[in-house]
């Protein structure tokens, strides 16, 4: 019976130019997840979602057909049934979709159709049908269930912090299409290539200082210097929506040193820095430990 708990993440710096080589810092978020178990038994397959949550299932069938041609298989291959329980909110930068990709190529590997080397590849091919492309970030830490350091296209060196740096996630309430947010920084490649280098290198820069940040005992100050750095990379892009602006203006009001999107920007998620623990019952939204 196979059983998988695959989690979502949040990238501390390094979105959009991990995709031309670039490092990202990503993490798991231990409350977030997908929990995917097929119980096998001789009857035609059958799909329980719990919650009915219709954008999920829409993607799962969607997915599944393009796993199942890449094997060889067909559905009526598939037999009992299969629950799925994600709570990970589809369109916010969690990973949703890679949490789904991920598990699939778990349970492919169950089913003796796909080897255990191959289920990175494979669920990032399955990634890219939701994203045009994907750089594999999200897939590597859903995958490996740990922090990385991660570069395309395959390095993924584990990440250890020596300190716990007061971050927080909360939604700032409209999702982003990270289709569309790749097209824009590629439109601006195309468009200016001199201008969207130098952003690519600013990002770069920043998950430098934050990665030095996490490794130097309580280097708060440097820790600010990246994620403000990494900020900046999303309006220079122009993916802070208004969403996000009066989201983050918000936490900062109320003591956030800093914030930035964490995803592909538009929506979605916003990670804040503090220097103490925040009083969640300031906000009228939810502030996730990270």
């Amino acid at each position: 019976m196979p059983k998988f708990k695959t989690h979502g993440k949040w990238i501390l710096a390094g979105e959009h130019s991990v995709l031309r080589g670039g490092h990202a810092l990503v993490f798991p978020v231990r409350s977030k997840f997908l929990l995917f178990e097929h119980i096998e038994e001789d009857q035609d397959f059958q799909l329980n979602i719990k919650n009915e949550n219709r954008d999920f299932e829409m993607a799962f069938w969607g997915v599944l057909e393009k796993a199942l041609h890449r094997v060889g298989h067909k559905r009526s291959d598939l037999k009992g049934e299969l629950f799925l329980n994600s709570n990970i909110p589809v369109g916010a930068g969690m990973g949703a979709s890679a949490t789904l990709c991920v598990s699939l190529a778990k349970w492919f590997c169950s089913l003796g159709w796909l080897d255990e080397e191959e289920q990175y590849e494979f669920a990032k091919g399955l990634e890219d049908i939701f994203h045009g492309e994907s750089s594999g970030v999200d897939v590597a830490v859903a995958l490996r269930n740990q922090a990385l350091e991660f570069q395309r296209p395959h390095s993924m060196e584990s990440f250890i912090p020596i300190w716990q740096p007061h971050l927080y996630l909360s939604f700032c309430g409209k999702r982003g299409v990270t289709a569309d947010c790749v097209r824009q920084v590629q439109k601006l490649w195309q468009t200016d290539e001199k201008k969207a280098r130098q952003i690519d290198q600013r990002m770069e820069q920043a998950v430098q200082m934050a990665k030095q940040a996490l490794l130097e005992k309580n280097n708060l100050s440097l820790l600010v210097e990246g994620i403000q750095r990494a900020n900046q990379c999303f309006q220079d892009w122009d993916l802070i929506s208004r969403d996000l602006e009066v989201h983050s203006k918000a936490l900062i009001d109320k003591g956030a040193l800093v914030t930035k999107p964490t995803g592909s920007g538009g929506g979605g998620f916003v990670i804040s820095l503090w220097d103490k623990i925040p009083n969640a019952s300031d906000f009228p939204f939810e502030l996730i430990e990270t």
